[in-house]
């Protein structure tokens, strides 16, 4: 293999990942919903003996539904919920809304989803709050509408829902619902990331990569993208193999940068398959191999997009076997 022709063609570690985007949407959360914050009726009644003992029945139900939802019944865990929800339990209010968002149980029906999310976030559940800033974000259930998104995500997070603050970030950071702005997009990425939230923290590492609300500092994004990584966040692994391999923020390290890639190609990253490639046609971390290069461009390739085109092209340049 001619390495030299490859030099002379050298493919930049720079533009190859595009901005973040949301995440999907979560799976149903029964089995872990947070419990709810005592509703003020609720408190105003804890002297009420009949108050407390509908509380309790409904607590009951809330428990018995968590019980099938364990044995694989979600029939039966929605039949408990409900009766817990018509009782006011805002937590069962939530695994409502959670089960007819995604049809487990009960049928599927967006609407009454987010008629129970809202019940439960008027109790101060912040899950169900965040829950019903998606479905104004994205028209599920309700109007679509971003202010009342933002409405509903600024009361998540106002109870500490890193979830929430990690949208909001996302809404400042694309002026939707809010006006655009870096800055207080950064700010809510940062409460987020203190949780522990690895979106918000590859957010952060992303701004102070490129400047974005904040000074550019790449020992700083090397910081986040670290942490997004180690928790498991694909694109933190692309850009920290990405500042290793060129020496930004931190010593250039070759081997280390091939392994943050790896990580991310076994997670079928087309880009990082093609930067693994692109490794392997230099030598540079992993010995020099022409069939390895083929074997992830070849790869890359097979998703479509900007990576494959481009691997594509990589592929035509290597010496036929």
């Amino acid at each position: 293999m001619c390495v030299d022709h490859f030099r002379k063609n050298r493919v930049f570690i720079c533009g190859v990942v595009g901005l973040f985007c949301m995440s999907a949407y979560p799976e149903v959360r029964a089995a872990t919903a947070s419990m709810a914050v005592p509703s003020q009726s609720f408190q105003e009644e804890q002297t009420d003996p009949a108050a407390l003992a509908r509380h309790a029945a409904a607590r009951a139900d809330y428990w018995r539904g968590i019980y099938w939802t364990a044995k694989g019944d979600a029939r039966k865990a929605v039949a408990y919920w409900r009766k817990a929800a018509v009782a006011g339990d805002a937590a069962a209010e939530f695994n409502m809304g959670d089960a007819c968002y995604t049809g487990q149980g009960t049928v599927r029906n967006h609407q009454q989803a987010a008629s129970w999310w809202e019940k439960s976030a008027l109790q101060g559940n912040a899950r169900a709050a965040n829950n019903l800033g998606y479905a104004y974000a994205h028209g599920e259930g309700v109007p679509q509408n971003p202010e009342r998104a933002v409405f509903w995500w600024k009361r998540a997070a106002d109870a500490g829902d890193a979830h929430a603050e990690l949208l909001l970030g996302l809404a400042y950071y694309y002026g939707r619902g809010v006006p655009m702005g870096y800055e207080q997009a950064n700010a809510y990425f940062r409460l987020a990331a203190k949780q522990g939230n690895a979106l918000a923290e590859f957010a952060l590492g992303n701004d102070y990569a490129h400047g974005y609300g904040t000074a550019r500092n790449d020992q700083a994004a090397y910081t986040w993208f670290l942490r997004a990584a180690e928790h498991g966040n694909v694109k933190a692994e692309l850009h920290l193999g990405g500042l290793l391999y060129q020496g930004k923020g931190v010593a250039r390290n070759y081997p280390e940068a091939v392994s943050w890639w790896r990580d991310a190609a076994l997670q079928n990253d087309p880009d990082a398959e093609l930067l693994l490639g692109i490794a392997y046609a230099h030598g540079n971390g992993v010995a020099q191999s022409d069939e390895r290069a083929r074997l992830w461009w070849n790869k890359a390739r097979s998703h479509g997009g900007s990576a494959a085109r481009l691997a594509s092209q990589l592929v035509g340049k290597l010496p036929q076997s």
